[in-house]
Parts: C-alpha cells; structure tokens; sequence
C-alpha cells in the first residue's frame, strides 16, 4: 500500500505526464485568408492559435499581381469589430515589408473576444488602390 507521501507523488506524476503530453501533441492551425481585389491577390496567413486578447497579435500578408510579388506597395491595416458598430482600437498597427511581397502586420490589438475584421488597404506607385477585409475569430 502507498503512503500518503508516495501517493502525493504519484499524482504529481501522473499530473505531469498528462499535461506534458497535451503539449507535445498540440498542433498550431494556420489560418489562410486569400482576397482579390482589382487583379491584387492579398494572402493572410497567421497561426490562429496565437491570437488572442493577449496580444500583441501579428499577421504576414503576401500581395501579388498578374506580374508577380508586389513589393512597393504601402500598406495599411485597421482593425474594427462589425457586430459592435465598428470600434476598434486606440493602437495603430504597424506594417513592415520584406521587399519580396511579404507584409507584416503587427502590434495588432483585440480589446474584446468576438469577431474582427482586419481592413488592409494596399497603395501602389500610379497612386492606385485596393483593398482586403479579413476576418477573425478572437477568444
């Protein structure tokens, strides 16, 4: 028969093991968004398991024309929730490029769970424009 200390043992073992394997088995989702818009193809990829209101959150945004990758584009992002009247945040997302039609979008910041719509508005050199909303579930 286990003593009380062997048993307090055994379950801080098990415990352990348990919440160890939960970790070794947990697999990310990645969440893959493609917008087209005026012959722009926007393509929103981020881990849907990191955001959160925990944030910051970031996304990286692949932008690409007939022509190929798009890499002199200004790009800005505004989060807002529909289904509160629109409010969003008091931070400006930041956006940095690659150079190689790569955009990261970061210091994104979700004050509430529900569902949010991230607008990314692209600005080219002929002064052109287009647009991408995406969408995202946050817990």
């Amino acid at each position: 028969m286990f003593s009380h200390s062997m048993s307090i043992y055994f379950a801080i073992i098990v415990v352990t093991f348990i919440t160890g394997c939960d970790t070794i088995n947990h697999t990310s989702h990645t969440d893959t968004q493609t917008v087209v818009d005026d012959n722009v193809t926007f393509q929103a990829v981020c881990s849907s398991d990191t955001l959160s209101m925990q944030g910051p959150n970031s996304i990286n945004v692949y932008l690409e024309n007939e022509n190929g990758p798009i890499s002199d584009a200004i790009l800005t992002a505004t989060p807002t929730m529909p289904g509160h009247g629109g409010h969003g945040t008091s931070v400006q997302p930041i956006v940095t490029a690659d150079g190689e039609g790569n955009y990261e979008i970061t210091d994104l910041i979700f004050t509430m769970p529900g569902t949010w719509q991230i607008e990314v508005n692209a600005e080219f050199i002929d002064e052109s424009t287009a647009t991408a909303d995406l969408f995202y579930a946050i817990n």
